[in-house]
This record gives C-alpha cells, sequence and structure tokens, in this order.
C-alpha cells in the first residue's frame, strides 16, 4: 500500500479524521504538526497498543514539540463504559482542556468505542 487511506469518521454531527498508512507511526508527529505546531496533545489508547506500539509513536510526537497526556485502558469489552469516558472527561478537565484541545486515538477497539 503506497498511498495511505484518508477519510473521515462521523459521530453523530461530528466529524473527525481517519489516517491508515504504513509507518505512520514513526511519521505521527509530522502528521500532527500539520494540524497544530506542538502543544499539549491528548492521546487514548489500550494498555496492549501502548506496549507494542507508544514508543514509537510518543518520540516521534515529542520531537515534533508535543507535550502528551496518555490514557492507556485495560484492553477488552469491560472498558467500554460510561464510568470510562467520565475518568477520561474528569482528567480532561483537570488539565483544563477545551474545544481547541488536541486530541488522538491510538487504535480501534476500545479505543474508537469510547
Amino acid at each position: 500500500m503506497n498511498c495511505p487511506l484518508f477519510g473521515y469518521g462521523y459521530m453523530g454531527k461530528i466529524r473527525y479524521a481517519v489516517l491508515v498508512q504504513p509507518g505512520l507511526l514513526s511519521r505521527a508527529g509530522r502528521a500532527l504538526g500539520q494540524i497544530r505546531h506542538g502543544g499539549r496533545l491528548l492521546v487514548v489508547t489500550d494498555r496492549t497498543v501502548a506496549r507494542l506500539h507508544g514508543p514509537r509513536f510518543l518520540a516521534s510526537v515529542r520531537r515534533a514539540g508535543f507535550d502528551v497526556d496518555l490514557i492507556a485502558l485495560p484492553p477488552g469489552e469491560r472498558s467500554k463504559s460510561l464510568a470510562t469516558v467520565r475518568r477520561i472527561c474528569e482528567r480532561w478537565a483537570r488539565l483544563g482542556v477545551d474545544r481547541r484541545s488536541l486530541g488522538a486515538a491510538l487504535g480501534g477497539g476500545v479505543v474508537s468505542d469510547v
């Protein structure tokens, strides 16, 4: 696959970008830097994805000047709950997150459902 798959996901009226491309983890900082140059980056992932792919992703976004706040959820269906969403929202509220904050979901399944 030489060209990226780029599309949009929808959650109600909210549209969000989806990018899938070989080697993207190592270039994630550059890709996110096209949206915003550095600053805080909120990342939600699960523990398995964080262990397997987190180091490469985090190194890339940190090189691009992002200060990362990472939330790694337990993998599996039990994490797909309103309690999990509440914990994420409470943590982000303590950080002063607002609608201008940049967020990224690393992975799918639990992460994309929450």
